[in-house]
């Protein structure tokens, strides 16, 4: 029993074991010695002057009591001091100083571990709000990419629109009077009687595409002063239904009225005016309706009609 004592006390020396008391509340932390060879034992003596922070009353003791109790394990290291088969110690365990007065009570590995623990709060945060603003980050970056490509489809809509748009305007018919208006006459036997003034004229489809003519009105009169309230006129049934091509007239047309003959003669010297005016109203092949007014004078001196100073008479949809 008391080889395997010492020997037990042998191992522990030789491993370099390190030992914890407590002291008025605080940790106190103590390096062992060992014999070089690991091979005997120390004696009280040696052991208690070796040991860092020999105040400690819990160590002394057991130090103290190892002359009167012969199986204890420091009894047996004594044995062996005084045999004089112990060389000087050696420190088996570098440790970290701690403090060894009771005023310096402060656990090192306490504070190293309770660094870490902040050190390791401080990164999580940080790393949280990295984690935080790279979200943000790619989130503004798939923002401005979707408004970019938002804002690019409705662009190109309204380019599509604005085109679908234009394709109508550029192709669809366009219905115009043409300007070769001829008018005349008939002589006057009877001065009771009224003149009867002729008007030969015809349409013309300025645009690509075909039209159809739903509607054609077309008056004559003498007028001293001013014109028609609008264009609105007498229906002329000859040209309802009618389709004219791209670039293509209608058949010529014939406005005959009948105007007295004192009012041909106040026409004739400037006195009031010969007006012709109406409107046409037309289909392009879109669906659309479109409507033409006109209004011309007649002047004697060139025997033709003038566009007239009306713009509320002439005007196209």
């Amino acid at each position: 029993m008391k080889c395997a004592r010492l020997a037990l006390l042998v191992i522990m020396l030789a491993s370099g074991a390190v030992f914890s008391a407590q002291a008025s509340g605080k940790t106190k932390t103590f390096t062992i010695y060992q014999h070089p060879n690991a091979t005997a034992a120390p004696t009280k003596d040696v052991v208690a002057k070796d040991i860092m922070d020999p105040a400690t009353a819990e160590l002394e003791a057991i130090i103290n009591k190892a002359p009167d109790n012969p199986n204890d394990l420091y009894g047996q290291a004594s044995a062996a001091d005084d045999a004089g088969t112990i060389p000087p110690l050696q420190p088996a365990v570098t440790l970290l100083p701690l403090p060894t007065s009771q005023g310096q009570g402060v656990d090192t590995w306490a504070s190293l571990l309770g660094g870490a623990d902040r050190l390791f709060k401080a990164a999580g945060i940080t790393g949280a709000l990295l984690f935080i603003g790279m979200i943000g980050v790619i989130s503004y970056a798939q923002y401005s990419m979707l408004r970019k490509a938002i804002q690019a489809s409705e662009a190109a809509s309204r380019s599509a629109a604005q085109a679908a748009l234009a394709v109508p305007s550029a192709e669809r018919a366009y219905m115009f009077l043409e300007q070769d208006i001829s008018a005349s006459a008939l002589p006057v036997t009877d001065s009771a009687e009224p003149a009867h003034f002729t008007i030969k004229f015809s349409l013309r489809n300025y645009g690509k595409t075909p039209a159809v003519i739903d509607e054609l009105q077309a008056s004559g009169t003498y007028r001293n002063s001013g014109y028609p309230e609008n264009a609105q006129a007498a229906s002329h049934a000859a040209s309802h239904g009618m389709v004219v091509g791209s670039n293509e007239k209608t058949p010529p047309l014939t406005l005959g009225f009948n105007i007295a003959l004192a009012d041909l003669q106040q026409a004739y010297v400037g006195q009031g005016q010969i007006l012709f005016w109406g409107r046409v109203i037309y289909r392009d092949v879109f669906g659309q309706k479109h409507e033409t007014a006109f209004c011309r004078a007649y002047k004697f001196e060139e025997k033709t009609f003038h566009v007239a100073q009306a713009d509320t008479l002439n005007y196209h949809t």
